[in-house]
């Protein structure tokens, strides 16, 4: 009997994260016998979430709330163990898991706007062994390399390559934490906090910007790391390489945004040197001439110059930014937004729910950071109790991208959307909350601030899960691109005539051209943007064709055709089109005639008539 109490109390010193660990691997492996089971999508679906029963989303929320409560128990823990890989590994294979899920339901990529154009820029590449005219041509090169050596079709490395970026900035979160951390602990909660699925569907698009940003906490490591260690060629050189790609990764907000980064560190330790008020630290940062901080700023500074000047992006920001500053010219968000809101009468309560169900994890984030941004600063400034200097540094730069979201939203200085500004928010606010809320929980009220801070995960990861993909639940539908839509658009292409115009709903002409084309092999009369009128005129005429004078096509798809009654079921006198305009269009309608139909993709032959009532 006493043997079996002694081996009780050793399992249950070992097992609170061996039971976590465990309980994880039994709801991972469930959720996998799921995914292999269940067939693949023959065709269009509003969203990834029916796929599969709700539990089976509970499955990944527990897996990854498992691996929350190892680190966070480790973090708190006053003996030291290596479980904590085991909690960080169990989120990172959860992640991979979901972010996998669009490749195990067969999608052919996804995403519908950029990302085909993407895969255009590769296929070209692939056909010429080359690159002509491309704004960003890193990320093309590199997926053309990845396609040469595996022997993978642009489409689906398309799907993959995010992948590796947003798990690859969850690794470098870690060892950013580690490095800027004064005390493991810290580093753990940093890790926890930013380990989660915290960019929605970005997490899941081939996007410049996008995998620029997530090479951003790699290299802020090497930023920091080539200023404090006295050798530090290897660092030098990763740093520099990174530095002169960057811009042609992407030399918009990508490379700006970094530089700003850069920027307030120099700014952050200028105020920390001057201003402190506790005057013994030790940090080696802080020990540097002013002179060595410049050199990366300067070397990225340079080289982004030199590439974005060159391309004709460069003039036409410069073009908006000038006309908005001086004419006011063009919308913002906040005017869009308001519009919409006001279109849709949406109550206090829908409002708010709306935004919880689309920012609640962003939200989540921002409060808490902003809070302990005004303790840091306040702190700073007024008192002589020692404020860690990387606390100061990251607090500044959440502050100064707060700002820059702000601005954004409500103008169009920036040129670029409010969103863009979010990620360096949501990334700044990840760090400050690590390592701020270690110390507020660590002495006084202990116990409260450790579920505390696992309530906060839970939640963050809920949010998470849910908003990694486009669906009704965040009023966005589904951007997969599928077989036949494929299938549809290459038949038009290699059949239509290049003299008439393309009207299109559901899917852009432009977009799926360069896909299956090349970006500089598409027909002259594809467009960027054709949109049919509303309700194809019928409102003001009694055909399609009566809202023109000549002959044009119409493509259609699948998408366009349930986008309005899935996201928008209680709005009706706002649809643009119903499904009694597309009755109307099939069968009523003499002017447009059906010439290709695959069940979820349609083009028509609008006869020009010029007929009002």
């Amino acid at each position: 009997m006493s043997r079996l109490l002694r081996v009780i109390a050793t399992f249950q010193k070992a097992t609170l994260e061996g039971f976590f660990a465990i309980l994880a691997f039994v709801f991972i492996t469930i959720a996998l016998v799921i995914i292999t089971t269940a067939s693949s999508t023959t065709g269009y679906e509003i969203s990834i979430y029916d796929a599969y029963p709700i539990y089976f989303w509970g499955l990944f929320i527990c897996s990854i709330v498992c691996g929350i409560i190892i680190l966070v128990h480790q973090a708190f823990s006053e003996k030291k163990s290596w479980w904590w890989i085991i909690g960080f590994l169990i989120i990172l294979f959860t992640n991979l898991v979901i972010l996998l899920l669009p490749v195990a339901r067969g999608y052919v990529t996804l995403g519908r706007e950029d990302v085909l154009t993407y895969i255009g820029y590769i296929k070209e590449m692939l056909y010429t062994g080359h690159f002509s005219s491309n704004v960003y041509p890193a990320i093309h090169v590199l997926s053309t390399g990845l396609s040469l050596i595996n022997g993978l079709a642009p489409e689906l490395l398309a799907e993959l390559i995010p992948i590796y970026f947003i798990l690859f900035y969850m690794f470098s979160i870690y060892l950013l934490a580690k490095k800027i951390s004064s005390q493991r602990a810290q580093a753990l909660l940093v890790t926890a906090f930013g380990s989660l699925l915290l960019f929605g569907i970005s997490n899941l698009w081939l996007a410049p910007a996008v995998q620029c940003f997530e090479m951003l906490p790699f290299t802020i490591l090497l930023f920091l790391r080539v200023q404090t260690l006295t050798k530090h060629l290897s660092n030098f050189l990763c740093l520099l390489i990174i530095l002169l790609i960057t811009p042609f990764f992407h030399p918009g907000d990508g490379t700006l945004f970094l530089l700003l980064t850069l920027l307030c560190f120099s700014f952050s330790m200028w105020i920390y040197r001057n201003f402190n008020q506790y005057k013994q630290e030790t940090d080696s940062f802080l020990c540097l001439k002013d002179l060595r901080i410049w050199y990366p700023i300067l070397t990225l500074f340079i080289t982004w110059f030199a590439w974005f000047s060159y391309t004709s992006t460069f003039e036409r920001a410069i073009s908006v930014i000038w006309d908005w500053a001086l004419f006011a010219k063009g919308q913002t968000t906040a005017i869009q937004y308001f519009t919409y809101l006001t279109a849709a009468n949406l109550s206090v309560l829908n409002f708010t729910n709306l935004f919880f169900k689309m920012y609640g994890q962003v939200t989540i984030y921002c409060l808490i950071a902003l809070v302990i941004s005004i303790v840091t600063l306040k702190r700073f400034l007024t008192t002589e109790i020692r404020i860690e200097f990387q606390q100061l540094n990251f607090s500044i730069l959440f502050v100064v991208f707060l700002a820059l979201l702000f601005v954004a939203f409500f103008s169009n200085i920036l040129y670029v959307n409010y969103t863009r500004e979010m990620r360096y928010v949501v990334f700044a606010a990840t760090i400050i909350i690590g390592l701020g809320l270690y110390p507020m929980c660590r002495k006084k009220h202990k116990q409260i601030g450790i579920i505390v801070i696992v309530v906060v995960l839970i939640a963050s990861t809920t949010f998470g899960v849910f908003n990694t993909f486009p669906s009704p639940i965040t009023r966005t539908s589904n951007s997969q691109v599928t077989s036949t839509e494929m299938t549809g658009m290459v038949w038009f292409l290699a059949h239509q005539d290049s003299s008439l115009l393309i009207d299109e709903l559901g899917l852009s002409q432009l977009r799926f051209a360069h896909a299956i084309r090349g970006v500089h092999n598409v027909p002259p009369n594809i467009v960027y943007i054709s949109p049919p009128p509303d309700h194809f005129g019928y409102d003001k005429n009694i055909t399609y064709g009566g809202s023109y004078t000549t002959d044009r096509y119409f493509i259609n798809s699948i998408v366009f055709r349930v986008f309005y009654p899935s996201l928008y079921p209680e709005y009706p006198h706002l649809w643009r089109f119903t499904p009694s305009d597309f009755y109307q269009l099939d069968h009523e309608d003499p002017s447009a005639n059906r010439i290709y139909s695959n069940s979820e993709f349609w083009v028509y032959l609008v006869h020009g008539t010029g007929i009002t009532n």
